[in-house]
């Protein structure tokens, strides 16, 4: 939510914002950078950060935005590419998010691009994943967290999963969920309400860097997704954007652009 905050009305007002980083630690310099926030802006989650709400120092307000879980859309996402390639700069372009578990099995048996993508789009990940009870299980951790902060993501996730792009990755969401949140936070951050309709009305896409994991098909058919086609292209950092064939192929092929 810094993004929009910053965008939306920090040109308008004496504001400077930071981010502290509650899940690789508790360090010095998360302390020393806490020490002079005047507002805080915390994430509400269901397993608890290392740098945790006690660490605020005492006084200072505390507005909750909740984590939002997509995980149910992606349950074979998140570990390393079997090959581990690597940029010439140290990173990873095929990172754990944007991985496959079943791809990876099919990698590494040595399966061949074309079978695999035929293999890929004949399996049914809905029923192998048990997709409806993770969603249920999300669902119900989301409306925990609504219950707690004040935002009803849940109904909203309900509401629009079959006819809009929500996410991009499992814990990375899209423009409908940024508006709800951001807007709803600007408001009570103490902002003139003019700020706030204004991300309602011109905030687009998530607060994050743009790379999109495609939806398998049998997902999609299991959720009834109407925004989606065969045609529908993920953007993915520096590299374009591709569909859900070309995603699987660059997958077992091993293919990015390094010169991009």
């Amino acid at each position: 939510m810094k993004g929009a905050i910053d965008r939306f009305v920090g040109p308008y007002h004496d504001l400077t914002t930071d981010f502290v980083d509650a899940y690789s630690g508790i360090t010095q310099n998360s302390y020393d950078r806490l020490s002079r926030a005047q507002i805080v802006v915390a994430q509400a989650a269901l397993q608890s950060p290392k740098l945790g709400h006690e660490h605020i120092p005492a006084g200072v307000p505390v507005h909750l935005v909740p984590v939002v879980n997509g995980s149910f859309l992606y349950p074979y996402q998140g570990e390393l590419h079997p090959a581990n390639p690597m940029e010439r700069y140290g990173s990873c372009p095929f990172m754990p998010e944007y991985n496959d578990r079943f791809l990876a099995s099919l990698y590494i048996a040595k399966i061949s691009p074309a079978e695999a993508l035929d293999r890929y789009r004949a399996h049914n990940v809905a029923t192998a994943a048990k997709v409806g009870r993770r969603f249920e299980i999300a669902i119900e951790g989301q409306r925990e967290l609504d219950a707690k902060t004040g935002y009803a993501v849940a109904e909203l996730i309900e509401c629009h999963i079959a006819d809009e792009q929500l996410f991009q990755t499992a814990y990375h969401f899209q423009g409908r969920i940024a508006r709800h949140l951001a807007a709803a936070l600007c408001d009570r951050l103490g902002f003139d309400a003019k700020y706030g309709q204004r991300i309602r009305d011109f905030l687009t896409e998530g607060p994050f860097t743009r790379f999109y994991v495609p939806v398998h098909p049998s997902i999609a058919r299991f959720f009834g997704m109407r925004w989606m086609t065969a045609e529908t292209r993920y953007p993915y950092r520096y590299e374009g954007a591709f569909t859900f064939d070309e995603y699987v192929l660059r997958f077992m092929e091993v293919k990015w652009s390094e010169m991009i």
